[in-house]
């Protein structure tokens, strides 16, 4: 049995900054490192039927609906026999998951650089400040031209808690990865993407471990 199983929640009260594409990226290079479930809470179930469509088996995944939830997490904690937990939130949900983010070693708020992307993640981090929750913000779907708002998000951002330096960009290649129930390292292995990924995750890793060793 392993020792404990890091849960990492991905959750944001808008809808539409790139949770489900960031929780199946950020839990495909998880596998790198140990075993993963993944949980798919939103009613949409983008997560499960990217799940459905993959052609291997390197990571296990349960649809559960919100009233379910709590009992799911503790259930796979319980067990022991996963490394890492990611939770696919929706974004209309907060109250009712706020028993799930205290379950959550980490929380990660995807946010673009819209002020109004910023202002619902403000929204967000508050909630779990208040929890004493761990989480930070990670800059997600990023356009060249979006750099002085993405600055300016970073800004604000940080003085509500940690943002992440690595930033996801706007790239084709993470849409239509999706829809093939495949990664953006899988599909195209030279794409930057790849590289983006695989900083955001290390990044997050640190974190985890930081957290973990200081309680």
């Amino acid at each position: 049995m392993r020792l404990s199983t890091q849960v990492i929640v991905i959750a944001n009260q808008k809808g539409g900054p790139g949770k489900t594409t960031i929780c199946a990226h950020l839990a495909y290079e998880a596998t790198k490192k140990g075993k993963v479930c993944i949980i798919d809470v939103d009613p949409q179930k983008s997560l499960l039927g990217w799940f459905k469509d993959r052609p291997t088996s390197d990571i296990t995944c349960y649809a559960v609906e919100y009233t379910e939830i709590l009992e799911a997490v503790e259930e796979i904690q319980t067990l022991g026999e996963y490394d890492y937990l990611f939770v696919d939130t929706a974004g209309s949900h907060t109250l009712t998951i706020s028993s799930l983010l205290l379950k959550a070693s980490l929380v990660i708020i995807p946010c673009q650089a819209s002020k109004l992307d910023v202002k619902a993640a403000r929204t967000t981090a508050h909630m779990l400040d208040d929890h004493k929750i761990p989480f930070c913000f990670v800059l997600n779907r990023i356009r060249p031209q979006d750099k002085r708002d993405a600055e300016g998000a970073e800004t604000t951002l940080s003085h509500l808690g940690k943002v992440l330096t690595s930033r996801v960009a706007y790239r084709n290649v993470y849409m239509h990865s999706m829809g093939l129930g495949i990664v953006a390292a899988e599909r195209e292995p030279s794409s930057p993407a790849v590289l983006e990924i695989k900083s955001l995750w290390s990044e997050i890793e640190t974190y985890l471990n930081r957290l973990v060793k200081h309680g």
